[in-house]
């Protein structure tokens, strides 16, 4: 009954277009340039759904959760909101993004750690593609459109040494081919990914699946869809 009645809802929001929603216990702004692709997948429930159903399963109490890629501030909430503020600690690439991320946090009474990097083997300046749908900004250009931009690198063992995370939370548009080998999982009994084939093709993301199965997850298939992952220690 819950799943049928998001229909009305859908419908009743993109007749009335409010500014607020309240998504899964968390309230979003949608401001006039937010993309409409967003504020559709807000309207109908589907906006992070997977990524929601991944972390319900996963969350206990006394967790420490580091996510990369902070969207609009919606996980490291729905975390929040759980585990307390000070055990959420978010890594958003895009400076455009980190205003919204505030937001977000403000509207739901929450102070994650948040911070404007790329994670990687650090060191260095990173250059970052803006698209103008924000969700598809990457490391990965993916349009001629794109704005270049330049953002720190922070190491990410040196970043896992120091919050010691038991959760990570991951959706970086391609460049966990990158990161995921880099990460030092030994002390991580939860991964919420979403995986991109769409932009790595089927060897690369198949060898990151390999790099996680050796780290000693493996996936929860009842949560799982094609893309949202939940890997769990063994």
């Amino acid at each position: 009954m819950f799943q049928l009645a998001r229909y009305p809802r859908f419908f009743w929001r993109l007749l009335r277009r409010p500014h607020r929603v309240r998504l899964h216990g968390v309230w979003l702004e949608l401001p006039d340039d937010l993309p409409e692709a967003v504020v559709r997948g807000i309207y109908r429930e589907g906006y992070e759904r997977g990524e929601v159903r991944c972390l319900a399963a996963a969350l206990r109490a006394g967790d420490v959760v580091l996510e990369v890629g902070g969207g609009l501030g919606f996980l490291s909430t729905f975390c929040a909101l759980r585990l307390g503020s000070q055990a959420v600690h978010t890594f958003e690439s895009n400076p455009m993004l980190i205003d919204r991320i505030r937001r977000t946090y403000a509207l739901n009474n929450v102070s994650p750690i948040l911070t404007n990097a790329v994670l990687g083997s650090g060191g260095r300046e990173r250059p970052f593609f803006v698209e103008r749908n924000f969700s598809t900004s990457s490391l990965i250009r993916r349009s001629q459109q794109a704005t270049e931009i330049t953002v720190p690198e922070l190491d990410v063992k040196q970043v896992i040494g120091e919050l010691r995370p038991t959760v990570v939370v991951m959706d970086i548009e391609g460049g966990e081919a990158e990161l995921v080998p880099l990460v030092d999982w030994s002390g991580v009994r939860a991964l919420v990914i979403e995986l991109h084939p769409d932009l790595l093709g089927a060897d690369r993301t198949r060898a990151v699946t390999e790099v996680i199965a050796r780290a000693g997850f493996a996936e929860n298939r009842r949560v799982s869809s094609t893309r949202k992952k939940l890997y769990v220690k063994r």
